[in-house]
């Protein structure tokens, strides 16, 4: 092939290149309008959600066969996670773009989306109905009702037949109930000065998350702000049928969240079936 064929040939790649990019962002802007549409259709809050409270972060190092047997996602799901930090997040928001409410949310690790590893939340939990159709329409992210009680009594960790130990200095006990059934239960208490804890000074990568569902690919990159301490978990109750099993892996650190802010950003949503072969069929 001569130069000239070969710039040719070059010229043709480029454009079609560029064609296919047009599409898909066109296609990724059709969604975005259609959930703008359908989420206001139906009275949900419109996006960005400004979310404003309290709550724990905590961080566990998994083996990597305890990691995906314990990560509530589907066996093809599993094989692609990438060994590493799980992260538990309890939630009390006491003020949001949606009331007052409070969740459970847990993130097994990585996974790839579209030549990206990204969190996801594979297993979530929350007290309110405007939240959980919200979480499901703007983000992907599927949520199960829950009672949560942030300020629980610690009388009811000994009588629930929880198998807890109390420990005398524990300052906060929180339990988390799907009906009659306890999901999980812990007592927390925070030591040592307060300091600041941001989302600008953290690796993008860090709090980039995809969510996929309904043949949609959902990918978001929430923003926090918060006081935070340092936190001994003095009990911790799991009903492993409800919810990981974090009682399995080694506890890195937990962090008290305090004046926190949080802000859930306009996600880029892509149709799994306009993707480009090859990548589709790893998000069906």
């Amino acid at each position: 092939m001569n130069d000239y064929d070969s710039g040719i040939t070059f010229v043709s790649r480029l454009r079609l290149k560029v064609r296919v990019q047009k599409v898909n962002n066109e296609r990724s802007a059709f969604a975005d309008s259609a959930t703008r549409l359908k989420s206001t259709s139906i009275g949900l809050a419109p996006t960005p959600w400004q979310l404003q409270g309290r709550g724990y972060l905590m961080v566990f190092r998994f083996s990597p066969d305890h990691q995906k047997r314990s990560s509530f996602l589907g066996r093809s799901q599993q094989a692609r996670l990438q060994s590493g930090l799980s992260t538990v997040l309890l939630l009390d928001h006491q003020d949001s773009s949606v009331g007052s409410h409070q969740e459970l949310l847990y993130i097994p690790g990585k996974l790839p989306f579209a030549g990206e590893r990204l969190s996801t939340f594979s297993k979530a939990y929350c007290s309110s109905q405007e939240a959980i159709d919200g979480a499901r329409i703007h983000w992907g992210i599927t949520k199960e009702a829950a009672c949560f009680d942030f300020d629980a009594d610690p009388t009811d960790f000994i009588h629930d037949n929880l198998s807890m130990v109390v420990a005398e200095k524990t300052s906060h006990f929180i339990s988390v109930k799907k009906g009659s059934r306890s999901v999980l239960a812990t007592g927390l208490r925070a030591y040592g000065p307060s300091f600041g804890l941001s989302s600008r000074f953290l690796p993008k990568s860090l709090l980039r998350m995809g969510q996929s569902l309904n043949n949609q690919r959902f990918v978001f990159q929430p923003e926090l702000q918060a006081r935070a301490r340092l936190v001994h978990v003095d009990s911790l109750f799991i009903n492993p049928t409800l919810f990981p099993d974090v009682r399995l892996a080694r506890l890195v650190g937990c962090l008290q969240l305090n004046n926190l802010n949080m802000t859930y950003p306009l996600a880029q949503i892509d149709t799994i079936e306009h993707l480009i072969p090859g990548i589709a069929h790893k998000h069906a």
